[in-house]
């Protein structure tokens, strides 16, 4: 039985989460809120690093797609995907806005998106989420500012309305909060 904990390896110089417990964590959350879903959904992880969060749900979606514009980070999530034995996925190293726009154009469609945003948060990409088709959205969060900015956005044009938010302590003394929310579509 997988309980979705994998060892994961990255790139010097690469993005990593720096406190080891907190992402194992951080990684059981985004693996319960997933789980409480629709089995066997496409998953789309946008700034998805080394597969940190998207890897270990491998067991849950029909195929995972991980976008990240750092190239050695794709790299270490292509290894690291070999290594875990994860055949459902691919990786595309591009700019996250760039990738979401060739993917619908390509008639792409997804049941889950997730991201994990740099600091500024996702404004250009929140915008065309909702074409995803995605019921979900699992938005990992180390700014509550542009988290919230973001979230109201998407509630703001009635596409989704936050089911959860699970706020995280990565960077104990410090004014940092990671938070783990999760967004619902609303239907018609």
């Amino acid at each position: 039985a997988m309980d979705g904990m994998l060892t994961l390896g990255y790139e010097v110089g690469a993005f990593s989460q720096i406190n080891r417990c907190q992402n194992m964590e951080m990684t059981r959350i985004v693996r319960r809120l997933a789980s409480e879903l629709e089995p066997s959904f496409s998953l789309l992880d946008l700034y998805c690093g080394n597969g940190n969060l998207c890897l270990p749900l491998s067991d849950m979606a029909s195929f995972i797609t991980g976008v990240e514009e750092y190239a050695p980070s794709i790299a270490s999530a292509v290894d690291n995907s070999r290594q875990a034995s994860v055949n459902n996925s691919t990786f595309i190293c591009s700019d996250a806005v760039v990738a979401l726009s060739e993917l619908l154009q390509s008639g792409k469609r997804f049941g889950l998106v997730l991201l994990d945003p740099p600091r500024s948060g996702a404004a250009g990409l929140v915008r065309k989420i909702a074409d995803t088709g995605a019921e979900n959205i699992i938005y990992v969060s180390c700014d509550p500012a542009t988290l919230s900015r973001d979230i109201a956005f998407l509630a703001g044009q009635r596409l989704y309305s936050l089911d959860t938010a699970i706020p995280l302590d990565m960077f104990p003394h410090t004014a940092h909060l990671e938070t783990v929310a999760r967004l619902k579509r609303i239907s018609d």
